[in-house]
């Protein structure tokens, strides 16, 4: 049974009642007969109240993640590749540029942590952006060791922005609230 009370003397009353009972325990039940139920409760009471379910991961976020690490990875290369500039090497008649293949490695990184977290985020899944970046980082060691390699962009995509796709996705699982 719930009496409505004002403020003021919803005071009054945790005053007297813990003036006149010996534990705090008592005196809170005393009190909590005489306060008003909150907005929330009391729509619980009166409706049922669906609360939205937090999705958990899901796989697709691994293409997405590989799709995002090619896509900004190769964008990035292009934007640092000078075919005929000074900075070209050449090794087994290749021809490349290692500031292209160092911006293929950061650029598939941000790629498929921002692919894998975002999509995340929109299937609602509650995933955190650092644990999708540890996990993307791992396979992206490898790529930046790499960088005087022609054929770094071929295995990158074939080999290291699937990796960075799944361990991102395990970054972000490994966070997510469920």
């Amino acid at each position: 049974m719930q009496l409505k009370v004002s403020s003021w003397n919803r005071w009054t009353i945790v005053v007297l009642a813990s003036m006149l009972v010996p534990t705090s325990a008592i005196a809170q039940r005393l009190v909590s007969r005489f306060t008003p139920p909150h907005r929330e409760r009391a729509a619980l009471y009166l409706f049922p109240v669906d609360e939205p379910e937090v999705k958990g991961p899901s796989g697709k976020q691994i293409v997405v993640g590989y799709m995002g690490a090619v896509l900004i990875g190769f964008l990035a290369w292009r934007a640092f590749d000078e075919p005929a500039g000074q900075h070209v090497k050449v090794k087994d008649d290749w021809g490349y540029t290692p500031d292209a293949n160092t911006a293929l490695g950061i650029g598939s990184y941000v790629g498929a942590t921002l692919a894998v977290w975002g999509s995340g985020h929109a299937s609602g899944a509650k995933g955190t952006l650092l644990g999708t970046a540890i996990g993307a980082a791992v396979p992206t060691i490898p790529i930046l060791m790499r960088r005087d390699d022609p054929l770094l962009p071929f295995v990158a995509a074939i080999f290291g922005a699937p990796m960075q796709g799944i361990f991102g996705y395990i970054g972000y699982k490994a966070t997510a609230k469920q």
